[in-house]
């Protein structure tokens, strides 16, 4: 039922598509890397990870199935299973996360949520670069982390039109311990709940919401989420916060300043 369920360490899943599947990629372990999959049509999670030290880059998760089973899905999720133990050291980058590529209006389209992160603690934890596209609120969620860098994704209604979800939000554990140490910078998305703040060192800094996505991007129709002059996203990111290539690979900065969200515009990709 699982395209990949990796369970110890030092595993390598690279260049593989995946359809038809309960689960795509379960990754429960240490020293993983999932990098440059597909996984095309599923009915739980894209991908999974429970562990330490683990990196999922490059990959597109796309079409989850609509089932009578009822169950939560999401692109990426993971999960401690709870009792205040800490994940430590995942990097979540330039990875697409698309709900339903086909017919919107289809029976067959499931809902999706995009990146969730519910149970932490996650420590030492970096997600930039990717592109969330999905009509849940979900966008990036993260409840419960210690030093952690979100920075330039793009977090996006599928309908391409205005919506108040998906969002980016980091929020306490779920028994109440705050978060800390966490920066957020250079985001765009539908909705933003991160809240600055010093007693915490919690920074939220040039992000961006996306009030209407059909002037925003260059193409919502066709999942082409490079901003537009009109958006306001080009050259205003901070410089300090972005990471040196975009989702594709392109070096930033092209212009006057590197872009806000997960695309470099004008940028040319290795």
């Amino acid at each position: 039922m699982n395209g990949f369920y990796l369970d110890g360490s030092h595993f390598i899943v690279r260049n593989n598509t995946v359809t038809g599947v309960l689960n795509g990629i379960q990754a429960l372990g240490s020293d993983i890397l999932v990098q440059n999959n597909v996984i095309d049509g599923f009915i739980q999670d894209g991908m999974d990870w429970a562990g330490s030290n683990s990196t999922f880059r490059g990959n597109l998760v796309k079409n989850v199935v609509e089932t009578t089973f009822g169950f939560h899905s999401d692109g990426f999720q993971s999960f401690t299973g709870g009792g205040g133990a800490a994940y430590s050291g995942l990097t979540l980058e330039n990875n697409t996360i698309i709900e339903w590529t086909y017919d919107l209006s289809s029976p067959l389209r499931g809902g999706l949520q995009g990146i969730g992160m519910f149970d932490g603690w996650y420590d030492n934890l970096i997600i930039r670069n990717n592109v969330v596209v999905t009509d849940m609120g979900h966008g990036i969620s993260v409840y419960g982390t210690h030093n952690a860098t979100i920075v330039n994704n793009t977090v996006v209604s599928i309908s391409g039109m205005p919506a108040k979800w998906p969002w980016i939000m980091v929020t306490t554990l779920k028994d109440g311990s705050p978060s800390q140490n966490v920066l957020v910078a250079n985001n765009v998305a539908m909705a933003m709940s991160v809240p600055s703040d010093p007693v915490t060192n919690i920074v939220a800094t040039n992000n961006s919401v996306i009030v209407d996505p059909a002037l925003a991007f260059k193409d919502v129709k066709n999942f082409n989420y490079r901003p537009t002059p009109a958006s306001g996203f080009l050259d205003s990111a901070d410089r300090a916060y972005a990471p040196r290539t975009d989702i594709l690979g392109a070096a930033r900065p092209f212009g006057i300043g590197p872009d806000r969200g997960a695309y470099e515009v004008g940028a040319a990709s290795p």
